[in-house]
C-alpha cells in the first residue's frame, strides 16, 4: 500500500526540521501541485499529533506557506494557538504541583509529553498533550496521592492512577515498562528500574533535586518503550525522538558516543528490537541522519519471519496496532515467561476490571479481537515466507 499525497506531505513537512531547507521545499512544491485533499490533510496531522508542529515549521518560511491554500494555514494556526494555550495552562499547574513534590522530598520523573513541550519544543503550540506522565517510586505513591488529593486533585475508583483538577489531568505511574497496568509481564522482555533512571536524572529545575527529567539517553529509549507499547503509530513519537536528539547535542549534552551509549543501554534494558524499528523509520521513512555504525545488522538480534513482517508494515506505513506487543514477546528468553505474557496479552488482569465498569466482559471481546488479529498476521507472515522461498 502505497503512501498517499497527503502522508507523502506531511513527511516533507517535517523534514523542515532537519533538511537543507531548499531542497525540501521543492520536495513539498511538487507535492502540493500533484493536489493534495485539504480535509484528508488536515485530519491526517491531527490523528499523527503534528498539525501544530507543521504549522510552527511552515510559519518559519513566509515562502512555505504559500504553498498551501488560504484555509489549510488558517486551520493549522487555529489548532496551535489553541494548543499553546492549553499546554501554557497545564504547564503552569504543573509547576505548582512539583513545587509541593519536591518540599516533600519525593522522588519524581517529568516523563513525556510535558517533559518535551517544556525542555524540548520550539514552542507550547508545537506539541499536544492531553494529561501531564509523572513518575514515582511505588514506596512513595502513596504519599504523592495524598498530597494530590490535600491540593484538591480527585480521582475515581476505576482510575486510581487518574487525578483531575480544572486545567490539568495527571496520569501517575510507578513503572514505564507496565505503565498502563494491565500488562504485567512485559517486564519479563524489559528491565527499566525506576530508581536507577531517577538517579541519572537531570534536575527539572534549578534549585530542583527530587523532581528530574531523565537523562538524555534515558528520555530516548524510554520513548520507545511507550513508542513500542502502541506500536508505533504516531508520527509525533518520532518526532519526539528527532527534536530530543536535536535539543541536547545542541546543549553539549549528547555527546560524540551518544548513539554508542543508546546501543549500550539499550542491550542492558533488552530494547534492541523496539531500537531497530524506531533507527529504521527515523532514516528510512522520515531521512532523519543516523550515524552509520548505529544501522548495522550487527547490532541488532535477527529478526524472524514475523518481526521482518511488521518491519515492512511500519516501513510501508501499514497500520499494525497491537503488534509492537509481539516484539515484547519474542525479547523474552523464557518460553514460560512467553506463556505469561501471552495470557495478560490476551486475557485481562484483575486489577484492570475496575476500569471496565459494568461491562467486564466488553474488553474481554476486545482481547479475543486482539488475539485474532495476532494469528491473521502469522498467517500472513508465513504465506509472505512460503512466498519468498517458491520465488527463490
Amino acid at each position: 500500500m502505497a503512501r498517499t499525497v497527503e502522508d507523502r506531505l506531511t513527511l516533507a513537512c517535517l523534514k523542515l526540521l532537519f533538511k537543507e531547507r531548499e531542497e525540501v521545499m521543492k520536495e513539498i512544491g511538487a507535492l502540493v501541485g500533484m493536489g493534495v485533499n485539504e480535509h484528508a490533510f488536515l485530519h491526517g496531522l491531527e490523528c499523527e499529533g503534528v498539525a501544530g508542529l507543521v504549522y510552527f515549521t511552515l510559519s518559519q518560511d513566509s515562502s512555505a506557506k504559500t504553498l498551501f491554500a488560504d484555509g489549510i494555514v488558517t486551520k493549522l494556526r487555529e489548532g496551535y494557538y489553541s494548543e499553546a494555550g492549553r499546554n501554557v495552562r497545564m504547564l503552569h499547574h504543573l509547576a505548582m504541583v512539583l513545587q509541593h513534590f519536591e518540599r516533600a522530598g519525593i522522588k519524581t520523573v517529568v516523563w513525556k509529553g510535558a517533559a518535551l513541550v517544556d525542555e524540548v519544543y520550539p514552542s507550547p503550540g508545537t506539541r499536544g498533550m492531553s494529561d501531564v506522565d509523572l513518575v514515582v517510586p511505588e514506596t512513595q505513591f502513596a504519599r504523592a496521592t495524598q498530597l494530590l488529593t490535600e491540593l484538591d486533585f480527585s480521582s475515581s475508583f476505576t482510575h486510581p492512577y487518574l487525578f483531575f483538577l480544572p486545567g490539568l489531568l495527571l496520569d501517575m505511574h510507578t513503572d514505564i515498562v507496565n505503565s498502563s497496568g494491565s500488562i504485567k509481564a512485559r517486564s519479563y522482555a524489559v528491565k527499566m528500574e525506576i530508581e536507577e533512571l531517577w538517579q541519572r536524572g537531570i534536575p527539572w529545575r534549578e534549585g530542583y533535586g527530587s523532581v528530574r527529567l531523565l537523562s538524555p539517553c534515558d528520555a530516548l529509549l524510554t520513548l520507545i518503550v511507550h513508542l513500542q507499547r502502541h506500536s508505533f503509530s504516531r508520527l509525533i513519537w518520532f518526532v519526539d525522538l528527532v527534536l530530543l536528539v536535536q535539543h541536547y547535542e545542541r546543549k553539549g549534552l549528547w555527546g560524540e558516543r551518544g548513539w554508542q551509549t543508546v546501543l549500550e543501554s539499550a542491550k542492558v534494558f533488552n530494547l534492541m528490537r523496539g531500537l531497530y524499528f524506531t533507527v529504521h523509520f527515523l532514516h528510512d521513512v522520515l531521512e532523519f541522519p543516523m550515524p552509520r555504525e548505529v544501522l548495522q545488522p550487527s547490532n541488532f538480534p535477527r529478526l524472524n519471519t514475523l518481526e521482518r513482517t511488521l518491519f515492512w508494515m511500519l516501513l510501508e506505513g501499514k497500520p499494525f496496532e497491537p503488534w509492537g506487543e509481539l516484539l515484547f514477546l519474542f525479547s523474552i528468553p523464557s518460553v514460560t515467561d512467553r506463556g505469561r505474557f501471552l495470557f495478560d496479552l490476551v486475557s485481562p488482569r484483575p486489577e484492570s476490571r475496575p476500569a471496565m465498569g459494568n461491562t467486564p466482559w466488553l474488553p474481554g471481546v476486545g482481547y479475543l479481537l486482539r488475539l485474532g488479529r495476532v494469528l491473521r498476521l502469522v498467517t500472513t507472515s508465513l504465506t509472505r515466507s512460503v512466498k519468498g522461498r517458491v520465488g527463490d
